[in-house]
């Protein structure tokens, strides 16, 4: 992902193990998630300007992996936290 400002290698598979198969996550996914991990308060528009997207591609990203199952929101917009339900630790 040449415009994020978040890196993640590039030669990592984006192939994780999951309890029913494998998921085929993209790197823009991969950066996204990595960085609600490691920030579970942080905010859509300063997620926006980790990862160098616009805060409404965050969103729609977010809306996705949500429906996906992957993350989701817990206790609201404002004092929410994300909370990612993959094991990721093949990014770290």
């Amino acid at each position: 992902m040449q415009s994020a400002t978040y890196e993640i290698s590039k030669c990592q598979n984006d192939t994780f193990e999951k309890e029913n198969g494998t998921l085929e996550l993209s790197l823009e996914d991969l950066v996204i998630i990595k960085a609600l991990k490691e920030n579970p308060q942080i905010t859509q528009k300063d997620l926006a300007v980790k990862v160098g997207k616009s805060e409404r591609s965050i969103k729609r990203k977010t809306v996705l992996l949500q429906e996906k199952g992957f993350i989701k929101r817990e206790s609201g917009k404002r004092n929410g936290k994300w909370i990612v339900l993959i094991d990721n630790s093949k990014t770290n």
